[in-house]
């Protein structure tokens, strides 16, 4: 029924309106509890879905390692765009600055994982580059 395109377009929608209302909040919040708020709802959420859809699990010991890890970097990581939002204009900049970690990721995979993207995956990526560039005004 649904296919990696049309979940990453539905994510893209939601995570194209959310600095939006980040912005609203922003004027009576600070991104500190905001965040904390965010999270937690989210986690409810998420812990509630959870439970009807698997099994709930805890992480290896091994694996709980990369959990912290993944959670001290989408805290620092959503910490910034939070702080981001606050301080521009128009809350699209920063998210589009952020498609920078489709670059990022691509080349991380290509070192790490042995993947290469296809020549249109690249020219791809070159186009996301040179649209980041642009819209952060880098002279």
């Amino acid at each position: 029924m649904f296919n990696w395109f049309v979940l990453s377009l539905v994510s893209a929608i939601g995570f194209g309106i959310i600095p939006l209302l980040l912005k609203v909040l922003q004027q009576t919040y600070s991104p500190q509890i905001i965040m904390a708020w965010y999270y937690s709802i989210v986690a409810i959420i998420l812990w509630i879905f959870s439970s009807f859809t698997t099994k709930i699990s805890v992480p290896s010991l091994k694996n709980a390692g990369l959990v912290l890890l993944v959670s001290i970097l989408a805290a620092i990581a959503d910490l910034s765009i939070f702080y981001a939002y606050k301080l521009v204009s128009n809350a699209g900049y920063p998210r589009s600055v952020q498609a920078f970690s489709v670059i990022i990721a691509t080349v991380l995979s290509a070192i790490v994982y042995r993947q290469f993207p296809s020549t249109l995956g690249i020219v791809g990526v070159v186009f996301i580059f040179i649209g980041v560039v642009l819209l952060s005004g880098i002279k």
